[in-house]
């Protein structure tokens, strides 16, 4: 019987192959197990690699609001030689008139590029009293809607019903009854039905980034529209793939910039353009006229703040900017004349000096960048500045 049982089975006799099977198995095993641990390094130089160049950055931008900071402290002490011609620049009497044409001067309304070993970094800076002050304007809305209203159409592109719920939410955010304004306002009640809920601020709004927390106002109203690109909150394996080989390139969007178009021009800006929120007993430079449009220091503003000046566009406010780095306008017929729009805009504008800072708060937001662009931060603060000292009244990084 075992003689016939063995000649019936004779394949289960025959164990030569178990041994090249098992080995074929723990070869790949051991596949598996290096495959994993070599992906789990390549994540784990790649978010090593990230935050070491997140940090770079973070520092590249904390240097450029230093480097700013005394720029403008330079700047400031030669206020007197920025308006005229000639050169006789305090404290460097030693240079001749082409080596002091040379130096840059840092002033309110203009952008810096500078490099921090490696590291890349753009400075702006704007002049804060070329804002009308968002706690005083709302306190004259409640009696005037219209102005509101007439500022939200004009310069931040609201229409219709939207600009009637911001414009009635932003007087009830600030003012001190629970009395809801209109038919579109917000106060305490509507808030605390948010997830997470909130009340209204029923006082002096401390800064402007807060107008996020009420009704209607969003990112876009808030920032407006210019150089505001979605931003990508899901992966895909290729997309992972791609950033771990280093093989991401970053590309630069072609943000319409019209020329002629005034609405165009216009619908670009945000509320953070044409409001702050100074001290105490301050005040801004910057008022709003009866139809709507906003007084500026044609010597302070911003390219962006330029264009809320009537019939101003883009490509003449960039040429405004070029211009009075060689010089600062002495006066209203001092080279503006020549520039597109100019009677429409004219009655607008002022030419105080942009250097001269007995008492100046300014806005300076740096961007420290890596060399391929794939990583910056960004630091936002507010600087009151006199002939000779600064403080700094605010601190923020922003994404």
């Amino acid at each position: 019987m075992y003689k016939y049982m063995k000649s019936f089975f004779p394949l289960c006799q025959n164990e030569r192959g178990i041994a090249l099977l098992l080995v074929l198995w723990v070869i790949t095993l051991l596949a598996l197990i290096c495959a994993e641990f070599s992906s789990s390094m390549r994540i784990e130089t790649a978010v090593a690699r990230n935050f070491r160049d997140s940090e770079q950055a973070y520092y590249a931008a904390e240097a450029g609001i230093n480097r700013a900071i005394i720029e403008i402290m330079r700047t400031a002490r030669s206020a007197a030689s920025r308006t005229t011609a000639s050169a006789d620049i305090t404290g460097l009497d030693d240079l001749d008139a082409e080596e002091q044409a040379d130096i840059e001067y840092w002033t309110a309304g203009g952008a810096y590029d500078i490099e921090i070993d490696d590291m890349t970094c753009k400075v702006e800076i704007a002049d804060e009293g070329n804002k009308v002050d968002i706690n005083t304007f709302l306190k004259d809305a409640k009696k005037n809607h219209e102005l509101l209203k007439q500022v939200l159409r004009k310069k931040i592109g609201l229409e219709g019903e939207e600009v009637d719920i911001v414009a009635d939410s932003l007087i009830d955010w600030r003012d001190a009854d629970n009395n809801i304004t209109g038919v579109n306002g917000a106060e305490d009640d509507y808030y605390k039905e948010l997830d997470p809920p909130s009340l209204c601020r029923n006082g002096d709004i401390p800064v402007v980034e807060e107008l996020l927390l009420v009704r209607g106002v969003d990112e876009q109203v808030l920032f407006g529209r210019r150089g505001r690109r979605e931003q990508k909150i899901e992966l895909t394996k290729e997309d992972l793939d791609d950033i771990l080989s280093g093989s991401v390139v970053p590309v630069e969007e072609d943000l319409p910039v019209p020329e002629d178009d005034d609405e165009a021009s216009q619908q670009y800006l945000g509320l953070i353009d044409i409001f702050s929120a100074p001290p105490s007993g301050f005040g801004t430079g910057a008022k709003v006229t009866a139809n709507g449009d906003i007084t500026l220091n044609i010597n302070t503003a911003t390219a962006d703040q330029l264009l809320l000046l009537a019939g101003m566009t883009p490509v003449t406010a960039a040429d405004i900017v070029f211009e009075r780095r060689k010089r600062l306008f002495a006066g209203k017929e001092d080279r503006l004349p020549s520039f597109k729009n100019y009677f429409r805009w004219k009655d607008s504008i002022t030419t105080g000096s942009g250097s001269r800072l007995s008492q100046s708060m300014l806005r300076i937001t740096a961007a420290g960048c890596t060399p391929d662009g794939l990583v910056c931060r960004r630091i936002t603060c507010t600087v009151l500045f006199s002939r000779t000292k600064y403080l700094i009244l605010s601190w923020r990084e922003i994404n």
